[in-house]
């Protein structure tokens, strides 16, 4: 669920620069690891760990802006995001529509059809573990 929520947050903060809340996340890093009780818990890691991904959409996301002109680019871009949401199928789904859209418009439809394909793996994967 945090990972859902930050999401919604980083298109506005990639937009205006995202220091203060690079800054905030290294913080919140320094805050786990820092804190006695939770040292022995796995909960430092998990919080690094989701740092870490928050990091790389910010970045992602900051270089989709920069190579909007080129769909490639922008592609790869996208590819990297669907990957890093690994653990979030939702979101992994909609970096996935949004790079097959990407290739439909430019005409790339074996490429689209293989997003589309692998959105249909996410949801059967989905649906078998119900």
């Amino acid at each position: 669920q945090i990972i859902i929520a930050v999401s919604q947050l980083i298109a506005d903060v990639a937009l205006s620069g995202g220091t203060r809340f690079q800054d905030s996340l290294l913080i919140i890093n320094n805050f786990a690891n820092s804190d006695r009780p939770m040292k022995a818990t796995a909960f430092p890691s998990e919080v690094k760990d989701l740092t870490k991904r928050i990091r790389t959409v910010l970045m992602a996301t900051a270089q989709m802006k920069e190579h909007e002109k080129d769909p490639e680019m922008l592609v790869d871009l996208q590819y990297s995001l669907a990957k890093s949401y690994a653990s979030t199928p939702e979101l992994r789904k909609t970096w996935l529509d949004s790079m097959a859209k990407i290739h439909v418009k430019n005409g790339d439809f074996s490429e689209a059809a293989m997003c589309y394909v692998h959105v249909a793996a996410l949801v059967a994967e989905f649906l078998h573990r119900k």
